[in-house]
């Protein structure tokens, strides 16, 4: 009879194990599930934030130049939620009722934008690198891709590189 209880108590702690085993692969599970989510999430705030230029494209920048800032976005009413400018991997603080996770080619000069930029220029981006390997980009043809980490300077790049031409032009246009 004690063996027979000896074999219960076994049983019931390779049951325990593999309860553990399996709750251990779970967490795992849903925390690439949950970094794929925010992921996503990101790429979708930034399709609202390339909407939200376009629109303030067509009606306060004239159908010619681009805002300044994103945060010209929420102050103008083109965007009502401030919540699309914090990516959800992004746990910064927000000051002073403000806050944004992502850097854009707006603010990288004072010199006004125009909409006449390439395509596959970027527009705005992840400040840092919150999904683990890389960042999501908004180009101005509206699409976001995910760009991993070592390839995000040349993405940069072709966004200082356009600045400075911009940049170049207004210059040579005072002159």
């Amino acid at each position: 009879m004690s063996e027979a209880r000896g074999n219960r108590g076994r049983v019931g702690k390779a049951a325990l194990c593999a309860v553990l085993a399996a709750c251990v692969v779970l967490a795992g599970c849903h925390k690439r599930v949950r970094i794929g989510a925010d992921k996503a999430n990101c790429m979708s705030n930034l399709r609202q934030i390339g909407i939200a230029w376009m629109e303030y494209l067509d009606t306060i920048g004239n159908h010619r130049f681009l805002p300044p800032d994103l945060k010209t976005l929420l102050d103008e009413g083109v965007v009502t939620e401030p919540r699309i400018f914090v990516c959800p991997s992004d746990d910064g603080v927000t000051v002073a009722g403000w806050y944004c996770s992502y850097d854009s080619i707006f603010e990288m000069t004072d010199t006004k934008l125009t909409d006449r930029m390439p395509s596959d220029l970027p527009i705005a981006w992840d400040k840092e690198c919150f999904h683990g390997d890389g960042r999501c980009v908004l180009f101005k043809d509206g699409h976001v891709e995910f760009v991993r980490e070592e390839d995000f300077p040349k993405v940069l790049d072709a966004a200082k590189k356009h600045v400075e031409e911009v940049e170049k032009k207004a210059r040579d246009a005072e002159e």
